[in-house]
């Protein structure tokens, strides 16, 4: 059973996953999949680090973690929006940084097939 798409604000002290574990809802799911929408790649590992540090607490360190969206758009109005060319980026930078996080097996290695001054920072374009 997933217990999924869970929001960044589902990982807020006291938020929806704390409230769950502490209504003892651990037993009724086997993984947990999250939505750790960010303007930067450290900001989405930080999500996963922050869900796995709820789990932890509440004697759960070993459910397994699904990403199951992510992303940086470009239209609107939010801190992950940006262009596409740094779209691109972002999103091949986060999507290898998830893939070195798998047991499964060993992260891919390519390069990025596109650049952006702020793959590693801001989801924000320069201009």
């Amino acid at each position: 059973m997933v217990l999924g798409g869970l929001s960044l604000n589902a990982l807020l002290p006291g938020g929806y996953l704390q409230q769950l574990y502490t209504l003892g809802a651990a037993p009724f799911f086997d993984t947990l999949a999250i939505h750790p929408y960010a303007a930067n790649v450290a900001t989405v590992s930080a999500h996963i680090q922050a869900t796995r540090q709820i789990a932890a607490a509440n004697d759960d360190a070993n459910v397994p973690i699904r990403v199951s969206e992510y992303g940086f758009a470009t239209g609107g109005a939010s801190p992950w929006t940006t262009n596409p060319a740094c779209q691109a980026a972002l999103l091949s930078a986060t999507t290898l940084a998830l893939a070195a996080r798998r047991t499964e097996r060993p992260a891919a290695s390519r390069a990025a097939r596109f650049t952006c001054p702020h793959a590693s920072g801001s989801a924000r374009s320069a201009g």
